[in-house]
C-alpha cells in the first residue's frame, strides 16, 4: 500500500471517528515505523495537523450547509 494511500486511510478513519485525541493515536501508529526520534515526532505532529485540518474543514462545511437549511426553513415558514 502506497504511503499517500495510508494517509488517505487515516484521514478517513479519523474524520469518521470525531473524537478528540483520536487523531494522536492514529498517527503514532502510522510513523511508529520511523527510526529517528525527531523524525518520528515530526511525522505524528504533521500528521495530526493534517487530520485535525480535515475535521475543522468538515465541521465548517457542516455549519454552512445547516445555516443554509435553516435560512430556507425561515424563508419559507415566513411567507
Amino acid at each position: 500500500m502506497a504511503t499517500s494511500q495510508i494517509n488517505y486511510l487515516v484521514l478517513v478513519v479519523a474524520v469518521s471517528m470525531l473524537l478528540s485525541g483520536c487523531s494522536s493515536m492514529l498517527c503514532q501508529a502510522q510513523t511508529d515505523k520511523a527510526t529517528d526520534p525527531l523524525s518520528q515526532h515530526d511525522q505524528q505532529k504533521q500528521c495530526e495537523r493534517l487530520i485535525n485540518q480535515h475535521i475543522d474543514d468538515e465541521r465548517r462545511q457542516q455549519r454552512v450547509d445547516n445555516q443554509q437549511l435553516l435560512d430556507e426553513s425561515i424563508k419559507q415558514n415566513t411567507r
